[in-house]
């Protein structure tokens, strides 16, 4: 348990590290380089996303694969095959992504980017088309090289390989905007390329220390199981339709009938709501290895996860709230004046999944894919209806009810096939009933976070109590028990708990 422990502990600091940092550079991006400018680059950033996340769907697989071979006599060898046939499917990936660039590079812009004839503008986007495909390359190897490291059981040095991207953006982002007259969406490009290059160069030191070199080499066994690595990863991203077709489509919508600003808008709050759940998601991979004692224990370690993670979910929502008021009020210029309310409609189905998460990686553990396909294919549909009908005529809001109606939908489902498949979880709504009233009252907050800043004109008044509400907020969010612990585990210093 301590291990265990010890491995979501790194898993969320680096998830904080990397929404705090990611957050502050996007919010920079947009003030230096223009709302309509970064809408472009979000556009082309989560098209890439799609195919990335295919790929990292096969080095998941990979993951739980380890799992069952670590417990098998002479499991060197199997590994190394296995790590072979991972390192196989990432170069195979990378081959094609920079074909498909070269050929459809510019087809691409045309059709799902920019439709004007401005010259300048499409001359920025073709070279800022080039730093976006080798971001992607930079992600594609260095998650070959995490779910390596995640197979050896070593969550907390894969966490640790992706600390130091995103400080690295936001340095070269603020010196930038010192000693450059005015940066370009072409300059973030670049800087977002740095930040992959040095998290790559870490994922590549740490997976080089894990030894296991002859994974290197392919041989005919590792030809084989590429083969059922990426049918098993086709059906596992097939299964993630939901969670990662809807934002480029929706994005792709917004953009078409609303405007780059727009997109802008809802890149700001979802960068915000998915950045909070990686806290949790980044800790809960642990779930891909422990379904078997997930059932023997009767969901002992959910249930934990729940107790710990629930009061401290809804207080990072909560600053979220007041987080969006001062950003749209302060920093933006107004240009996002629906954004708080836009990102309050996210928090109650973003808190149902995260805690659904560590139930989807379980299920992800007993390879449970049919069901997982055939859930999310459902949603995917549902989510697609909703933002075709609604996002042309209500805009975000129309994006924020498809996403809402979605991920509830998601939660609910994954809660049930667990109980059917692994377990009931004893004792999950006597949890639930504990924490009721608070969790009430901390939404009922949130609410009134977003209303000050519609109801109060002043604007130093809106400063001063909304500091005061996210104060509040962040002081009870050290004071929780999750907190602690992870300070501890993260410092070293002593605990004196379990």
């Amino acid at each position: 348990m301590p291990n265990l422990f010890r491995n979501a502990s790194w898993g969320g600091v680096s998830a904080a590290v990397r929404l705090l940092f990611g957050l502050g550079n996007l919010l920079l991006a947009i003030n230096l380089a223009g709302a309509v400018s970064y809408g472009y680059l979000t556009v082309m950033l989560s098209i890439t996303a799609f195919y990335v996340a295919l790929l990292n769907s096969i080095h998941t697989i990979a993951v739980t694969h380890a799992a069952e071979l670590q417990r098998q006599p002479n499991s060197v060898h199997g590994l190394d095959i296995l790590f072979s046939a991972v390192w196989t499917v990432t170069l195979v990936g990378v081959a094609i992504l920079g074909s498909a660039a070269f050929f459809l590079g510019q087809p691409f812009l045309h059709t799902f980017v920019y439709w004007g004839g401005d010259i300048l503008i499409e001359s920025q986007l073709s070279q800022l088309l080039v730093f976006v495909v080798l971001i992607a390359i930079c992600q594609i190897l260095g998650a070959g090289h995490v779910a390596v490291i995640e197979s050896l059981g070593r969550f907390d040095l894969a966490a640790k390989a992706q600390i130091f991207g995103p400080p690295a953006v936001f340095t070269l982002i603020v010196f930038g905007s010192y000693s450059l007259h005015k940066l370009t969406i072409v300059d973030i490009g670049k800087f977002m390329l740095v930040g992959g290059v040095i998290d790559l160069l870490l994922a590549t030191w740490l997976r080089l220390r894990m030894k296991h070199l002859r994974s290197f080499k392919p041989s005919a066994e590792t030809i084989r199981l590429f083969s059922g690595l990426l049918s098993q990863g086709v059906a596992l991203q097939g299964a993630n339709l939901v969670n990662i077709f809807f934002d480029p489509f929706n994005k792709f919508l917004l953009n078409r009938f609303v405007g780059p600003t727009s997109v802008s808008t809802y890149e700001v709050a979802m960068k915000l709501v998915m950045g909070i759940r990686g806290l949790f998601g980044g800790a809960c991979r642990t779930f891909l290895q422990l379904s078997s004692k997930l059932s023997i224990e009767g969901g002992s370690d959910y249930l934990k996860v729940l107790h710990y993670g629930l009061v401290p979910a809804i207080l990072m929502h909560g600053i979220g709230c007041a987080l969006m008021v001062l950003v749209s009020r302060y920093w933006l210029g107004g240009e996002m004046e629906y954004l708080p309310v836009f990102y309050f409609t996210l928090i109650p189905s973003s808190i149902g999944i995260v805690f659904a998460g560590p139930l989807y990686s379980a299920l992800i553990g007993i390879r449970d894919l049919g069901f997982i396909f055939r859930m999310h294919l459902n949603l995917a549909v549902l989510n697609c209806i909703a933002s075709m009908t609604l996002i042309p005529f209500l805009g975000l809001w129309g994006a924020g009810i498809g996403l809402s109606l979605t991920t509830a939908y998601n939660a609910w489902a994954e809660y049930h096939r667990y109980v059917r498949m692994i377990g009931v979880i004893v004792g999950f709504k006597q949890e639930i009933q504990r924490v009721a009233a608070r969790a009430t009252f901390l939404l009922a907050a949130s609410v009134f976070a977003v209303l000050v800043g519609y109801f109060i004109t002043d604007i130093t008044g809106v400063l001063i109590v909304e500091s005061m509400i996210a104060a509040i907020f962040l002081c009870c969010l050290m004071l929780e028990p999750l907190s602690i612990r992870i300070i501890r585990v993260s410092t070293g210093w002593p605990s004196h708990s379990s």
